[in-house]
């Protein structure tokens, strides 16, 4: 039985009041900064950060609050082969330093992050075999076999175009401290872990923002950003907690929204050999012990679902309806799955790491899934680390012995964007120690139902197996999209929150998680139900440009390597 809602996001709003005559100022409050500003190398796949990339870089194709695609630096493309797409370029679109943007950018950007192994999204642009440069406004991107995604990969998380003649001046480390883009907002100036300011550019395409000034505030502390929030320290607050839903309502100065969201919570395990979670009775009986209905309904007021994959509403070529709604609960099945590991009560121990403030409720989701394994039998340690931390030194570092509590979006909006990481050359090999050649093959031979297309594998990039030749035929697609570069996205109303005179986008999260089969050595499960936090809605924040901002909460676990993919 499906949920009656998934509604995951808080969204958190203050009331403007009177503008200042002389300067127009939006404050946006996040729990996190910036690592810099390189557009395709931030060090994760945060959509924290990348609502601050936004605003000073254009994709080539954006997507709406409804999912859909939109132009933005390209005006139509379409696939003129199985192996490539046509796209052309808005005319009169120029940098900030007021250099015109061209074809060259395009692909100078595009060959990068297809290349470059070294890059936080290379894994989801290495699909890409060459731009070709037909004259100033049109390019034709050649892939590695047919991509029926490529529209998908060009609209997501860290698409922003870079300006290659920058680039070639101060080099990638210098636009990481100094950007200059072709977005609604000019980089001012950052003072790390506190802000970072932009200001209007007057000669964006799509005209003059409402705001002058745009300001992203790192608050770390839940509490102290919605303080700010209502006594007017900020207009816009992300991740709000839902304890604080009433009190921001009955202010009077602020106002929160819903929205639904791609966003899944999840546990993701340790399974390298000789480590407690490599057992796949040890990983089953923590799934069975961990009750997403009441992380969903406890914790999180209901604002979420719960889901027995990395799978909810609105992702492609996934069975949604199979296993959205399912909660595997079950703590006597936990009780006995220990027991046929061979641990009796207390004598399995296990450690979980947590962030703090990336998500809200997060340190305490974690500190209730630890309780939840306790009650089966299964001792548990709890650190809970500050976001950059985590990130650093947990996270992206792969130093957890067994499981972290953590959460992941899919802003491809496709299933493949969540499989292909489990592939045993994918991100998680490296990671967790996830490889089952036996998900490989399967995953290679389902390449025309699931649209997977890949690239060469280099051997020269670390891993702990061997690569893997590409086998099977792709699908591809010939849907086409255009549009004139004056499209008024099909006549419907259009916003100007901080933003250029485009479609209001709000941020959308939705909790899912869940089981995969058990057999095999797999990393991964996770909390279900949309989790509870604030942002803007129509906003520069996570809302504003880029509409599908991830952030929720549940509990679920999954048997495939480890919960995949990023943002």
């Amino acid at each position: 039985m499906r949920p009656r809602g998934y509604l995951g996001a808080l969204l958190a709003v203050l009331a403007l009041g009177a503008a200042n005559a002389q300067v127009r100022e939006l404050v946006v409050a996040q729990g996190i900064d910036v690592k810099g500003f390189d557009v395709h190398s931030s060090g994760s796949s945060v959509t924290a950060e990348e609502s601050v990339l936004v605003n000073i870089y254009d994709y080539l194709v954006w997507r709406t609050a409804d999912g859909e695609f939109e132009p933005g630096l390209a005006v139509s493309w379409e696939p003129i082969a199985p192996d490539a797409w046509r796209f052309v370029l808005r005319e009169g679109v120029v940098w900030h330093d007021g250099q015109p943007f061209t074809a060259e950018d395009v692909k100078f950007t595009l060959e990068r992050i297809s290349r470059d192994e070294s890059l936080v999204e290379y894994e989801n642009y290495r699909q890409i075999r060459e731009v070709e440069v037909v004259n100033d406004h049109e390019v034709i991107i050649h892939t590695h076999g047919p991509d029926p995604i490529l529209v998908n990969r060009l609209s997501r998380l860290n698409s922003g175009i870079a300006p290659k003649h920058h680039v070639e001046a101060v080099g990638w480390e210098g636009l990481a401290t100094n950007p200059i883009g072709t977005g609604p907002y000019r980089f001012v100036e950052w003072w790390r872990d506190d802000r970072v300011v932009l200001e209007a550019f007057d000669d964006h395409w799509r005209g003059r923002p409402a705001f002058d000034r745009l300001v992203f505030r790192t608050i770390p502390e839940d509490s102290t950003r919605v303080g700010e929030l209502i006594t007017g320290g900020v207009h816009v607050a992300a991740n709000v907690p839902v304890q604080d839903r009433d009190r921001i309502e009955a202010s009077g100065a602020a106002r929160v929204e819903l929205q639904p969201s791609t966003f899944i919570n999840m546990i993701v395990f340790n399974v390298r050999e000789g480590t407690e979670t490599a057992n796949p009775l040890v990983r089953e009986a923590i799934d069975k012990a961990i009750d997403r209905d009441l992380l969903v309904q406890g914790v999180m007021g209901g604002l979420g679902a719960v889901t027995a994959a990395r799978l909810n509403p609105g992702i492609s070529a996934a069975p949604v309806d199979q296993y959205f709604g399912v909660n595997p609960y079950d703590p006597e099945r936990a009780r006995q799955a220990l027991a046929e590991a061979g641990y009796g009560p207390g004598e399995l121990k296990i450690k979980l790491y947590g962030s703090s403030g990336r998500h809200p409720l997060l340190p305490e989701v974690t500190e209730i899934v630890a309780a939840m394994l306790e009650q089966v039998g299964i001792s548990t340690e709890v650190e809970v680390l500050e976001f950059s931390a985590y990130t650093s030194r947990v996270w992206n570092a792969a130093a957890f012995e067994h499981l972290v509590v953590t959460g992941l979006g899919n802003s491809m909006r496709d299933n493949i964007f969540a499989m292909r990481a489990l592939l045993c050359d994918g991100s998680y090999a490296d990671r967790v120690g996830w490889c089952n050649e036996r998900f490989d093959e399967l995953m290679y031979a389902a390449e025309p139902r699931w649209t997977l297309t890949s690239a060469p594998r280099c051997s020269t990039r670390r891993r702990t197996s061997s690569p893997r030749s590409v086998r099977g035929s792709r699908c591809s697609s010939s849907r086409t999209w255009s549009a004139s570069p004056t499209r008024s996205n099909g006549g419907r109303a259009r916003t100007s929150c901080c933003g250029c005179s485009r479609p209001s986008r709000g941020t959308d999260r939705v909790a899912a998680a869940g089981p995969r089969p058990y057999g095999g050595r797999s990393g991964s499960r996770g909390l279900g139900g949309g989790r509870p936090g604030a942002s803007s809605h129509g906003s520069p924040g996570s809302a504003g440009r880029y509409g599908w901002r991830s952030t929720s909460y549940g509990a679920w676990c999954r048997w495939s390597r480890c919960c995949s993919g990023s943002r």
